[in-house]
């Protein structure tokens, strides 16, 4: 259902991505709970579709709860926790707040420099989000 919401948001629909998405996240709350990392992932693609369709408002909520099941599910240690951080790192920079943007995105290049390596497609990407503004 994720790859599903996935794909339209890729093709540019955001009504169905957002309506898929929703029901992925239904889902796996019911079938693997609040707190199982496909469930906080369903949350950071969603929050993700909002960002990336000029609503950090609405984003914000998603990413955080994302990263919060993430940091008590998994650890500091992950990689999900480390995209998680990534993407808060946006949506605080989309709304205009850099200082707590910075920190994320610090935070993430650390974690992904620490856990895949430095040069680690996920580090260089977080390394390049990072170090672009």
């Amino acid at each position: 259902m994720n790859r599903l919401g996935l794909m339209h948001q890729a093709l540019g629909e955001t009504d169905a991505a957002r309506s898929s998405l929703r029901e992925a996240l239904a889902i796996r709350r019911r079938i693997l709970g609040e707190m199982h990392h496909d469930t906080a992932n369903t949350l950071g693609h969603l929050g993700m579709l909002h960002l990336t369709a000029g609503r950090p408002q609405q984003a914000q909520p998603l990413l955080a709860e994302a990263l919060r099941r993430h940091l008590a599910r998994l650890g500091e240690r992950h990689p999900y926790t480390a995209r998680s951080l990534l993407r808060m790192g946006q949506v605080c920079a989309a709304l205009g707040d850099q200082a707590r943007a910075r920190a994320y995105l610090n935070r993430a290049v650390l974690i992904y420099t620490a856990v895949l390596g430095a040069d680690h497609p996920s580090t260089l990407v977080a390394r390049t989000v990072a170090y672009a503004g």
